[in-house]
């Protein structure tokens, strides 16, 4: 129907919709084999277009986002990209266009690379199950090589190693690696991360590595009759188009010589012509010439850029007027107020940028906010009764957060994300109060005394790391006080009892995770002042009868009852706890993702936010009025995409974590890439458009995602068993049956060698792909016909999804390091495996090293692909125990001290994939001399990021706002650790189950304990 609107459309308007004459942001073209004619994408669409440039043609038009063009040699197919089912799946479509099909249907993202010889598959890259032989670690983001048939029949693996922007040749695959979860669009990183080219022989089944340029070689063609090849690299600088002879490959010669922006997308036809992007353009490039930029026109995409949105969830700083009449909200960036009688929605105001940080004057008659713009966050209020915005304050500084003062004559406020301020209404000037630390925007938390007084400030000591409570005069003569000193985390302070009482949570006396950064439980403790002194404070009183998950606090009038909230699974709980007679009661739960409580002026009802519901509550916490959001907004997409760039470039600007940008012209790299902003029709180019921006930086923990994912997307459900992949017949054939897996039942009676012949009752046919089958079934009970080789037989099980199957394989590879390290070394060693750095990865590392290896005589530490978290200190603090009492009779020794440490000798795998905190392990670890660090060098991304997730809440970003320094005064990030023990993992080898850095780990350790190598 989309498309017969368009051809209507051009039918009637022809001239005036092909205006376009300066196109931009034309990604992923590809040269067809004869050279004649490129396919591209652009605003989410696939285009052809006559390789000397004029008007292109529309290949494809759907909902989602298509790309990644590949020809076949033939010339008469294009294989494709598109997410219109939620990832990315294989689809083919004439190169004339129509008769689309799709030939991939499994979950996981899946990128076509190229066509078999004879046409008849297509050759794509995606992550499924490993043969049970291979020793690759199971990870999402390390993508094989497979084909499937043009017909969309069944899929084969056809190389079992990370491989990416692979080309097939009778002989060869060239391909370049992929060895860590990087931002694609990272420019100038050079490390042991960065991709490299490698040329796989299909006649002999051996690899080679072509190039060892230390940073990014990307993207190879096959040139020159198969005898050379074309690719990316930074070699010189930006990314440019080389060339190498397959038969001297260390001497590439340089073909392009682009400044400042990197070149994508190469392809190549079978004259030699090469094609490839650049900043937003399309070049050729003929033998021995220079490149030619590629002059295209379009007809209008007819881009959706207004969109009716309903106003339902998500929203954000919920406020009720003190008078409890009225609530205010911020959704998809703007104000929103409704009536909370009757429910009436109103818009407050309409910009494409963020409003936040709400604040009701005392009569209710304004509403005080942040508003952002292009040049930053000003504070404004909004008249309610007229429905007019004022510029309240409007200048070249960064001010957001505002909050009334008692009497309304001022406004505290935060300038420039680290300065607490009070604004004078009056004399439209402001004084400094307090200086601050900051990770993100609106991160800061203050309050005034009723009195308007004093000012209670949650703040971070400098160099302390935990939060404490201060207080500070109003009047900007005094200094931040420390009240709380605690050294333990103390936060959400509130005044009471008319400014003589302070309320705070504070986790000193709660239950906590067994890692230093988990989870931990929170008290409610008060603080009674005396007269003007607050160094002369009285006791300090816990207020909570029992320490627990604690949400949002609010204390009565009178100061006789706490409520509180305690998070309950996926529920809060209220409670409210008489303090006199300390009796507690549960009135109230509701299913929430996010809760909070407010009284009105009067504290005479209470109200809880959950979610986009608002629960009017009498003092018993009995609901007497509820209210649940919704109404409708008119979203301007274009002016919202402008909006959250502009956020982004300009918090990037303000707040990276040094200066210099890492030597990049961040002000000219933000007017170039803004330029390609008309050319965007969604979240997935904007988000890939950030991305290369931030690429820039050259720095780890950056990138931004966005999507075009339907909320119901589809889901490949698992059966937990491993497949024989060499069974081509009807049914599938079981390898292996992962342990605890849905297949994993005495009951069962299965084997390996028995087949799967059906699924609710569909014959599993040779010609059809096992995942068709299983899609949107996962935790569903389905029905499995299984030929056992007597007698076919059905059983009911449950699938699983994705993410717990990954967790199976996961279990099976870290099993089968475990035993190898225990058969090796006779069991005199243990092997542990860190995926994470977290609770639970610390948890289990403690109980396997000081349980089940307990008496061992060394341990491996494997944190090969470690994803990051918050364990490094606690996880190293273990491993550099030094005994020194023994707790001992004349015959027995009961334990050793320190008895929570391990005193023995250990080793440690590492290797490019190490990230964020596995990255700051691998340095602490040899920087200590704890032992020996074994693997491949560790790229620097010891680096603290900061996300957040942007108004319309789909586009997330992220970039680091706060570094790590060694004791030397030099930053960790992309400061590589190289291993003590350097040792690479040969493709050939991992895939006849040889794990090469595990054997050199246990050599290493069998050594120096003493015992016979291997």
């Amino acid at each position: 129907m989309k498309r017969l609107i368009i051809s209507l459309l051009i039918l009637c308007f022809g001239k005036y919709l092909f205006a376009q004459d300066s196109l931009r942001w034309l990604r992923y073209p590809s040269l067809s084999p004869d050279g004649k004619t490129i396919a591209f994408t652009y605003k989410g669409d696939l285009y052809k277009v006559a390789a000397t440039g004029g008007v292109a043609a529309r290949l494809t038009s759907s909902n989602g986002e298509e790309w990644m063009p590949v020809w076949s040699h033939d010339g008469r197919s294009i294989a494709f990209a598109s997410d219109r089912y939620g990832n990315a799946d294989i689809f083919l479509v004439d190169a004339n266009g129509g008769n689309e099909k799709q030939l991939t249907f499994h979950s996981a993202d899946e990128y076509p690379y190229d066509f078999s010889e004879d046409d008849r598959q297509v050759i794509f890259g995606g992550v499924r199950m490993d043969a049970t032989d291979s020793r690759q670690f199971p990870s999402d983001a390390q993508p094989e090589l497979y084909r499937v048939p043009v017909n969309g029949t069944r899929v084969t693996q056809l190389l079992p190693v990370p491989a990416e922007d692979a080309k097939i040749s009778p002989q060869y695959i060239i391909y370049h690696d992929k060895k860590n979860r990087e931002n694609q669009w990272r420019k100038h990183q050079v490390s042991a991360a960065a991709r490299d080219i490698w040329l796989y022989n299909r006649q002999n089944n051996s690899y080679r590595q072509l190039t060892d340029f230390p940073g990014e070689d990307r993207s190879p063609v096959f040139t020159n009759n198969g005898k050379a090849i074309c690719y990316l690299s930074e070699q010189n600088g930006s990314f440019n188009v080389y060339r190498l002879w397959l038969d001297h490959p260390a001497k590439p010669e340089q073909l392009t010589i682009f400044k400042d922006y990197p070149v994508r997308f190469l392809s190549a036809a079978g004259n030699g012509l090469l094609c490839f992007g650049f900043n937003g353009d399309i070049y050729l490039q003929s033998p021995g010439r220079a490149p030619q930029k590629v002059y295209i026109q379009i007809s209008n995409p007819l881009t959706e850029n207004i969109k009716m949105v309903p106003v339902t969830d998500h929203i954000k700083y919920g406020v009720v007027s003190p008078s409890g009449k009225e609530f205010a909200f911020i959704f998809r960036g703007d104000v929103f107020s409704a009536d909370i009688a009757h429910g009436a929605v109103r818009q407050l105001t309409h910009t494409p940028g963020e409003e936040a940080d709400l604040s009701f004057s005392p009569d209710g008659r304004q509403l005080l906010y942040a508003s952002e713009t292009s040049h930053g966050w000003q504070l404004c209020t909004m008249d309610l009764q007229q429905g007019k915005a004022t510029a309240l304050l409007a200048n070249d500084q960064e001010n957001y957060q505002p909050l009334y003062s008692p009497d309304a004559k001022e406004v505290a406020y935060i300038e420039n994300r680290v300065t607490l301020k009070i604004y004078n209404i009056a004399s439209g000037k402001s004084r400094r109060i307090a200086s601050l630390f900051s990770r993100k925007d609106h991160d800061q938390y203050f309050r005034w005394s009723p009195d308007g007084k004093y000012l209670l400030v949650q703040y971070n000591q400098p160099g302390a790391g935990n939060q404490e409570i201060g207080l500070v005069t109003a009047d900007g003569l005094g200094v931040l006080q420390n009240i709380t000193q605690s050294g333990f985390n103390d936060e959400g302070a509130q005044w009471a009892m008319n400014g003589k009482m302070m309320i705070w949570k504070s986790d000193r006396n709660g239950l906590r995770g067994f890692s230093s950064g988990s989870s931990r439980q929170h008290d409610v403790y008060a603080l009674p002042f005396s007269g003007t002194d607050f160094k002369e404070a009285e006791r300090i009183t816990r207020l909570t009868p029992s320490s627990v998950m604690l949400g949002d606090v609010l204390l009565s009038k009178s100061g006789n009852k706490l409520y509180y909230l305690v998070k309950a699974g996926a529920s809060y709980q209220l409670w409210i706890t008489d303090i006199a007679a300390k009796t507690s009661t549960m009135p109230l739960s509701v299913k929430a993702e996010d809760a909070s409580l407010q009284w009105d002026a009067a504290q005479e009802q209470l109200f809880l936010l959950a979610d986009a519901r608002l629960l009017q509550l009498d003092t018993t916490g009995q609901t007497q009025h509820s209210l649940t959001v919704k109404g409708i907004m008119k979203v301007d997409l274009a002016a919202e995409r402008q909006a959250m760039f502009s956020h982004i470039w300009r918090r990037t600007k303000e707040a990276f974590y040094t200066a210099g940008y890492h030597g990049t012209d961040w002000e000219a790299y933000g007017r170039n890439y803004e330029q390609f902003l008309p050319h965007i029709a969604n979240n997935f180019e904007l988000a890939e458009m950030i991305s290369e921006m931030l690429g820039e930086l050259n720095v780890s923990h950056s990138g931004a995602t966005g999507s075009n994912i339907p909320e119901e997307k589809e889901e490949t459900a698992s059966l937990g068993i491993c497949y024989d992949v060499s069974y081509n017949g009807a049914g599938v054939k079981i390898n292996e049956i992962l342990p605890t897996g849905p297949l994993d039942q005495e009951a069962f009676a299965l084997q390996p060698g028995m087949l799967i012949m059906a699924v609710d009752g569909e014959q599993i046919t040779a010609d059809k792909d096992l995942s068709q089958y299983l899609n949107r079934k996962a935790g569903r009970k389905i029905q499995l016909t299984i030929n056992d080789g007597h007698q076919l037989r059905d059983i009911a099980v449950t699938p699983v999804t994705p993410d717990a199957e990954s967790d199976l394989l996961y279990k099976r590879w870290v099993k089968r390091n475990r035993e190898e390290v225990m058969r090796i070394s006779n069991g005199q060693l243990g092997y542990v495996h860190l995926y994470r750095m977290n609770d639970a990865a610390y948890r289990n590392a403690y109980s396997e090293i000081m349980g089940r290896y307990a008496g061992c005589k060394g341990i491996i530490v494997d944190t090969r692909f470690n994803r990051g978290g918050d364990l490094a200190s606690d996880l190293g603090m273990m491993l550099t125990g030094t005994e020194v009492r023994r707790n001992t009779t004349d015959s027995q020794v009961e334990s050793i001290e320190p008895g929570f440490r391990w005193t023995r000798p250990s080793v440690v795998i590492a290797n490019e994939a190490n990230y964020s905190d596995g990255s700051c392990f691998a340095f602490d670890y040899q920087y200590l001399h704890m032992g020996k660090l074994v693997g491949m060098p560790v790229p620097g991304s010891c680096t603290f990021m900061t996300g957040e997730t942007l108004p319309d809440g789909n586009l997330h970003w992220s970039v680091p706002s706060l570094g790590v320094k060694s004791k030397e005064g030099y930053y960790l990030e992309n400061h590589q650790t190289a291993p003590d023990i350097r040792v690479n993992n040969l493709p050939e080898e991992i895939t006849k189950g040889k794990d090469q850095q595990l054997e050199a780990a246990i050599r290493q350790l069998m050594k120096e304990i003493g015992l016979s190598t291997l």
